[in-house]
């Protein structure tokens, strides 16, 4: 538990930024340039592949490639190596300006300043997908830490009941004319449930023959048409979650090939086919019988029948999924709010949120790495070259009694990378 006497931002510390910060090298010109340089080739690596894939996906065509791919991976790169040779540069500025630190000067007001200047530098189109992501991991660390803190209790099963909201406003908002302006999200939809499904409202007519012939019309496609999208759904739940245990996997499966055979029928691969599955039969089903019932198929069918479909979280638990999908709805019906001047326009708000965000969790990764998304934890030691392992927890937990050291036993200070949650 921390002792919030000592975390006020007047408690401060003398001690310099290579005994607290960069503890592998006591010049702070070659701390902030190794990570710089670090972060700058391992995002060449993640955006070179990121841009080929999505160049080849949207069928972009060789004009992009010849011209545009290497100034996207680059821009990308110095987005990214900014943002993290930038933090040391700025954890030593404050420290050499103040003389001294305190528990906000340490990381969070050096990754204030470090968010900004590297999300000015990435292209605007990347913004707002960049602090929906940073904006998702905030939130989830903050719930982790009030947990931590015995502030709020957890709810069973509230990952189900978050993902089942989502659901429902997003297919409400696809069924809903003009409703669901994310070219992303109305693409995915499309995919799974079909482009017989892409229509908005339809309205039955009025005379007894045109329902006749209408409902028939209906009940025909409904019968037919949900067990092919429902087969292709777990089909492709199955293989996303199999390429992704195969990627984590590929250096032991070299020496090691009876673990290729294990991964082909992992339990957590058969459960993400049966989460896109079980989500677009039920969809399908139930918004089926509701446009039987009420004669007519609107947004308010797909309300009910989105919201039923999040039940098929049941089999995939996932907060990352539930949270990334209650955030992008946000985003969207907070934007369609602004159109409509229901809500006021916050000018540069994802300039913000994306800061905000990006210096919390290298807060959080600093003081308490235990409430921080395990992944999101390794990803950033790679790109640092396990530079945030080395940070001297022992001294800022002597000094602030924050716990820090929970993960990082003196005799292996690479251990956190390892834990699943």
């Amino acid at each position: 538990m921390t002792v919030f006497s000592k975390i006020l931002p007047y408690f401060t510390t003398t001690l310099s930024c290579h005994e607290l910060a960069h503890t592998w090298t006591p010049s702070c010109s070659s701390a902030s340039a190794e990570v710089f340089r670090s972060c700058f080739i391992e995002s060449l690596k993640i955006y070179g592949l990121l841009y080929l894939v999505g160049g080849i996906l949207r069928r972009a065509g060789m004009k992009y490639f010849r011209v545009n791919y290497l100034l996207d991976v680059i821009r990308s790169s110095l987005f990214l190596a900014v943002n993290g040779g930038g933090l040391v540069v700025n954890v030593c500025l404050i420290r050499k300006l103040f003389g001294s630190f305190n528990y906000l000067s340490m990381i969070f007001v050096p990754g204030l300043i470090a968010s900004l200047m590297a999300i000015l530098i990435e292209k605007k189109g990347r913004r707002s997908t960049l602090a929906l992501y940073m904006t998702n991991l905030a939130t989830e660390t903050t719930y982790n830490m009030l947990k931590e803190r015995s502030l709020i209790k957890p709810i069973p099963n509230g990952e189900i009941i978050l993902f089942c909201a989502s659901t429902a406003t997003m297919m409400y908002l696809y069924r809903k004319k003009d409703g669901l302006t994310d070219g992303l999200v109305n693409a995915l939809i499309r995919y799974f449930l079909g482009s017989n499904n892409s229509g908005h409202r339809q309205e039955i007519s009025g005379t007894e023959q045109s329902q006749l012939m209408e409902r028939k019309k209906y009940n025909n496609d409904w019968h037919i048409s949900w067990l092919q999208p429902t087969l292709k759904a777990l089909g492709t739940g199955y293989l996303i979650q199999l390429m992704l245990m195969l990627a984590g996997q590929i250096k032991f499966i070299v020496t090691n090939p009876r673990r290729l055979l294990r991964t082909f029928y992992h339990k957590d691969c058969i459960r993400c086919g049966l989460f896109l599955g079980s989500f677009v039969a039920i969809f399908k089903n139930v918004e089926g019988v509701l446009g039987n019932l009420r004669k007519k198929s609107d947004e308010i069918n797909a309300l009910f029948a989105g919201g039923l479909a999040g039940l098929s979280m049941m089999f995939y638990k996932s907060s990352t999924i539930a949270l990334y999908l209650a955030s992008k709805m946000s985003e969207i019906v907070y934007k369609q709010g602004v159109s409509a001047g229901v809500l006021p326009s916050i000018p540069y708000a994802e300039i913000l949120t994306y800061t905000f965000s990006t210096a919390f969790l290298f807060h959080a990764c600093t003081w308490e790495v235990h409430s921080v998304r395990p992944s999101y934890w390794r990803y950033l030691n790679v790109v640092t070259g396990k530079r945030f392992c080395e940070i001297n927890r022992a001294k800022i937990d002597e000094l602030y009694g924050t716990d820090s050291t929970r993960l990082f036993p003196k005799d292996d200070l690479y251990k956190s990378l390892n834990r699943k949650r």
